[in-house]
């Protein structure tokens, strides 16, 4: 039955590339949870601020934000790819004949959900006195 399951989820087209690569090369293990899909993941933020002073005591400053950049590169960077909460199989009924748990394998197994935020920019001004 765990083997139907795995190949339930080797056999959908819709499922993520990179699980089924994982999957095929832990076969025998005891696989990471998450494994193949989340490596690296890291939201990179920049600010950049200018005080410019005037009229002795006064002064402004300007700045930018910038949040999670490296999704502005690459729409793939900076974002999590999970596989969430997946019923691989649900259990249909019992087949007496054979004695074994009849079964389907779920249409979404293995699809990934992308999530995080996308990237964004921030412009700023403080004055000071």
């Amino acid at each position: 039955m765990y083997r139907d399951g795995i190949n339930g989820i080797l056999n959908n087209p819709n499922a993520s590339n990179s699980l089924k690569s994982y999957i095929r090369e832990s076969m025998g293990k005891v696989a990471e949870r998450n494994g193949g899909e989340n490596g690296f993941f890291g939201i990179w933020d920049l600010r950049i601020a200018k005080k410019f002073n005037f009229a002795k005591r006064h002064g402004i400053e300007l700045s930018v934000d910038g949040f999670n950049l490296a999704n502005m590169l690459n729409k793939d960077w900076g974002t999590n790819k999970s596989l969430g909460k997946q019923n691989i199989y649900t259990t249909t009924g019992f087949n007496a004949a054979t004695k074994e748990m009849v079964y389907r394998v779920g249409a979404n197994t293995g699809v990934v959900s992308p999530g995080g935020t996308p990237w964004q920019v921030q412009f700023g001004a403080r004055y000071s006195f």
